[in-house]
């Protein structure tokens, strides 16, 4: 089995309530197009020097701004728990409708960031100790900047596998521990090599693609407005692509427990 990338895209139009779950989601993701509305709206400092009104007001978009911010980043942990037990349900049955928003979906995705931040604050350790054993060893600046990019790139490439497997371990059971279940994370790639990489291509391919459709929205406040539901729906379409990874590797029942 292989994965379906046109299921992933239209599985959602089987959900009788994806209207609803679509206006919850999307206005749980307003708050990032909300802070670059106001930006539209804050005055020009370069080169000028503010009235006091003007200059109120620009402390007021700011403090606005910085609130959006706050009610972004929680509303951001929302969304990732709902990713996370949407693909989570979707390993266990495929055709599973989307799941009702719940408020545990908070801890979910709150859970996932803390064990994403601990990989990435291990990896810019090394990263911090890559240039400084180089220079130890060469005493070189040139030779050290050499050898320390060289060893960057693999770094890199690794941090992104390393935190696509541990995410796709937590998704199977949600628990956190899971997170650091090497085992797991060795069997979702054992003899389904070519599968986990072309899921990691559809999604950085899918996130550039957002991404660059996103910065075209934001010539309009329509377009703004627009950004959060392209968003949700990019969510929608890599939690189905994660699991349908995980339902089409060899080792599904040692990785999840279950008969396919």
């Amino acid at each position: 089995m292989k994965i379906d990338i046109e299921r992933a895209f239209t599985y959602v139009k089987n959900d009788p309530q994806v209207v609803k779950k679509f206006v919850i989601g999307s206005c749980l993701g307003i708050f990032a197009a909300l802070i670059e509305v106001v930006k539209l709206f804050m005055p020009d400092t370069q080169g000028v020097k503010l009235t006091p009104e003007q200059t109120s007001v620009l402390y007021l978009m700011i403090s606005v701004v910085l609130v959006l911010m706050v009610l972004g980043l929680v509303c951001s942990l929302f969304l990732t728990g709902y990713f996370i037990k949407n693909a989570n349900i979707r390993i266990k049955n495929p055709d599973s409708l989307l799941p009702d928003w719940k408020a545990g979906y908070f801890v979910t995705g709150l859970k996932a960031t803390i064990a994403v931040l601990f990989y990435i604050i291990v990896a810019v350790i090394i990263a911090l100790g890559i240039p400084f054993l180089f220079n130890v060893l060469f005493h070189s600046r040139p030779v050290t900047a050499i050898f320390s990019i060289i060893l960057f790139i693999p770094l890199f490439l690794a941090l992104i596998v390393i935190i696509n497997l541990a995410s796709i371990s937590f998704v199977v059971d949600l628990k956190f521990e899971s997170f650091f279940n090497f085992s797991r994370m060795k069997l979702i790639y054992k003899e389904n090599i070519g599968q986990f990489f072309l899921y990691i291509v559809l999604t950085l391919g899918l996130s550039f693609l957002v991404s660059l459709a996103s910065g075209i929205l934001t010539l309009t406040v329509i377009g703004i407005i627009a950004i959060p539901v392209l968003n949700f729906y990019q969510f929608l379409v890599v939690s189905d692509l994660l699991a349908q990874l995980v339902r089409t590797a060899p080792h599904f029942k040692e990785i999840t427990g279950q008969e396919v």
